[in-house]
């Protein structure tokens, strides 16, 4: 990105240093507002991983035998996806801290009743009684908050053996997260492949990311081709643009992206145009591109389409402000135009290179 962006400066290379020394003080910046919450909570991503597990699990316990059973169950399956790849991410071999091995047998935990409670799910006949659901909620509450969990397990009257083995997993929970860890007499199982594996796994032909990386070279390389050659103004918008619409794991998934991203834009062209043609204050321009870059990390994880909506204005008056050209009409139409180019590009590309995909063949 930060390659793309300079082929759109003037040629200066006194100025190699300063570009780059801002590009290194913005990602320290960040870096040192993100490792903040070290010193305070080390292991906070990882609490609050596992406390979305039992959060959603007590939900799916709650959903057996219901309408919803399906969409609670892929939320947990998601949540301890996330849970596991962020204690693997924690996790250092030169040091195991007691409360990353409270935190792997809790998950380790969490994964057994949910396997057993997808058995028990076959046989439609057994109902899950409510006190199951709210102690697991309730063993939730205590993981984040580092306290131990005063309610008690909630166990009803009558049950069958089946949900009593999932009592006696979550009863072994609240000992794992109530007692001292050099009480817990359990080995927690950390698999964890080096760096020197991870990095030769990619270069395997039949690795998946070997392949993937291939075909986004290829159709950005074909992408920058287009874009310089046809001499695009801010020509670095179509790789880029190009680049974030096949980010998507599936062809329909790059096909949502360019559509979302297209549509997002124009949006987007109308606020900055609104915000551009009423402020006029400089303090008050950085105030709204914190705002507006604040709403943009809010709603990418959830939609592309709305976070394009603000990312694309805060990019607009950036540059308008940046170059004091301060000409709107130029900035506006030349993004437009480069950005439903490098997703016609992206979604040509990926349904050409990846038309024999699974993903493809499922449409």
């Amino acid at each position: 990105m930060s390659f793309a962006l300079a082929t759109g400066m003037p040629i200066d290379q006194s100025l190699a240093p300063l570009r780059g020394g801002l590009v290194l003080m913005g990602g320290a910046l960040s870096w040192i507002i993100c490792m903040l919450g070290w010193f305070f909570n080390p292991h906070g991503p990882e609490s609050l991983a596992v406390e979305k597990v039992y959060r959603e699990l007590g939900a799916f316990l709650d959903s057996m035998g219901t309408e919803t059973f399906r969409r609670a169950r892929q939320r947990t399956v998601l949540a301890m996806k996330h849970a596991e790849d962020t204690l693997l991410a924690g996790f250092s071999n030169r040091r195991n801290p007691n409360e990353l091995k409270r935190l792997y047998l809790l998950n380790e935990h969490a994964n057994a009743i949910f396997l057993d409670a997808m058995e028990i799910s076959l046989n439609k006949k057994i109902v899950m009684p409510p006190e199951l659901g709210q102690s697991v909620r309730a063993l939730a509450g205590a993981i984040a908050s580092k306290t131990k969990n005063k309610k008690k397990i909630l166990q009803p009257d009558q049950m069958t053996d089946e949900v009593e083995g999932l009592f006696m997993k979550l009863y072994n929970a609240d000992a794992i997260m109530n007692e001292p860890v050099q009480k817990i007499d359990q080995a927690a199982t950390i698999s964890k492949p080096s760096l020197k594996t991870i990095f030769l796994g990619a270069f395997d032909k039949n690795s998946i990311v070997f392949l993937s990386s291939v075909r986004y070279g290829t159709i950005l390389t074909i992408a920058a081709i287009i874009a310089y050659s046809a001499n695009f103004n801010r020509s670095y918008w179509i790789p880029l643009s190009c680049a974030a619409v096949m980010s998507g794991p599936t062809i329909i998934a790059t096909f949502h992206r360019a559509v979302q991203r297209t549509f997002g834009t124009v949006i987007g062209l109308l606020i900055a145009s609104l915000i551009l043609a009423a402020v006029h204050n400089e303090y008050i321009i950085v105030l709204i591109i914190l705002s507006l870059t604040f709403i943009t990390e809010l709603f990418i994880v959830r939609n592309y389409g709305l976070a394009a909506m603000f990312f694309t204005p805060s990019a607009l008056i950036m540059a308008e402000y940046s170059s004091q050209s301060y000409d709107f009409g130029f900035f506006a139409t030349v993004r437009i135009t480069d950005i439903i180019v490098g997703s016609l590009i992206g979604l040509i590309g990926s349904v050409i290179l990846g038309s024999r995909s699974a993903s493809f063949s499922i449409i």
